[in-house]
Order: C-alpha cells, then structure tokens, then sequence
C-alpha cells in the first residue's frame, strides 16, 4: 500500500512540475524591462554633478530639496551635453577608423 501511494505521488509531482516552467524564462520577471533604460552613464554622471552642484542632493534623515523647474531644466541640458558629446566622440573614433 506504501508503495502505491509513493507511486502516485510521484506521479502526480511529475505532472505538476513542469507546469511550473512551462514559461520559461527569468523568474521573478524584472520590474523594468532591458530596453527601459535610456540614457548613458555618461548622461547620469553629468545630471548628478549638476544635481550637485545646484545643492539638490540631501544625505541622512533631512528634508529632501526638490527641484525648481528651471533647475530640473538646468539638470537635463547638463545630461543632452553630455549625450551629445558622447556621440560626437563615438562619430569621431568610427571616422578615424575608416
């Protein structure tokens, strides 16, 4: 009788088990797709050295600064410089190659 019920049990975890991978696939799914992130490291260096230097970045328990439109403005021109500069350097690199 012993034998009958571990016989069923392995069939029934047998038959259950693949359909637990039946997708395939990373497990947990990520909560931001791959193709989400958009800008460059050099981008986010740039944006947090502005963020810096404009006093926006706050440590410890204290109140945290928020950010004016014309510095939140500020911050993003300090990150399209750098893209930019990143993609003329990589047009300059491939034309010197050729």
């Amino acid at each position: 009788m012993r034998t009958a019920y571990l016989l069923i049990a392995t069939l029934a975890f047998g038959a259950v088990t693949p359909a637990a991978f039946a997708g395939g696939g990373v497990y947990p799914v990520p909560a931001v797709p791959e193709s989400a992130f958009t800008k460059s490291r050099a981008q986010v260096k740039a944006e947090l050295r502005e963020a810096a230097r404009l006093g926006l970045l706050s440590f410890g328990e204290g109140d945290v600064p928020v950010a004016t439109p014309a510095q939140e403005q500020l911050i993003a021109d300090a990150g399209r410089s750098a893209a930019e500069k990143v993609l003329v350097a990589k047009e300059s690199s491939e034309a010197a190659k050729n």
